[in-house]
């Protein structure tokens, strides 16, 4: 990102006091507010006093909320206030947008800033045979071990008591009170679980 100044002056601004719109955000701009008046600090106060004495000029300074963006076909903030002739130019962080650059002119960019995210560094370490267990705590795993055995006992109590069951099917020497053994059944659980399917295995023929 490249903050830069936006401005509207031009040599008729030379010995006139102009209006600046600033948005306070450390450390680019920063507000002091005293009992009698408030007070601009930062890098984009330091360039703004070179720049008046550089170029002869004075400045007032006020703060607007935002640095600006298209509502209903207006601009808000500090790029409404320079589009819109409230003030003469714009110092802040602003960040160089396309659809600003329609409405107002930027400087260069004097200053570069990425922004970054920090993590801590892995720690080297050895192989782990149950490593695969970390996404999830530990009593969520027990969870998933109670429900598969629940839901295995429950599927085989069911073959157990279903008149169905017992009844052999066109092409099939066993039934499936034959086929589905507590074993057989328990092992399916899981295996519905985590393939969204049975067990393509041919343990049931």
């Amino acid at each position: 990102t490249r903050p830069t100044l936006v401005a509207a002056y031009d040599e008729t601004q030379r010995n006139r006091k102009l209006t600046v719109v600033t948005v306070v955000e450390p450390p680019f701009v920063e507000m002091k507010i005293q009992p009698t008046s408030v007070h601009f600090t930062g890098f984009c106060m330091d360039l703004l006093d070179k720049l008046a004495g550089l170029l002869n000029i004075e400045f007032e300074v006020y703060n607007e909320s935002e640095y600006g963006k298209l509502v209903d076909g207006q601009w808000t903030g500090a790029v409404g206030a320079v589009a819109y002739k409230r003030a003469d130019m714009a110092v802040s962080g602003m960040i160089v947008t396309s659809s600003r650059e329609q409405v107002v002119d930027f400087s260069h960019s004097y200053k570069d800033y990425k922004v970054a995210i920090l993590i801590r560094r892995n720690t080297p370490v050895g192989i782990l045979s149950f490593r695969f267990l970390e996404p999830l705590e530990m009593k969520v795993w027990l969870y998933i071990g109670m429900c598969t055995a629940v839901v295995g006992f429950t599927l085989f109590l069911i073959t157990r008591f279903s008149p169905y069951a017992k009844v052999t099917h066109a092409g099939d020497t066993r039934s499936d009170y034959e086929k589905f053994t507590l074993f057989l059944i328990t092992r399916f659980s899981p295996y519905a679980k985590v393939t969204h399917a049975g067990d393509t295995r041919s343990d049931y023929e």
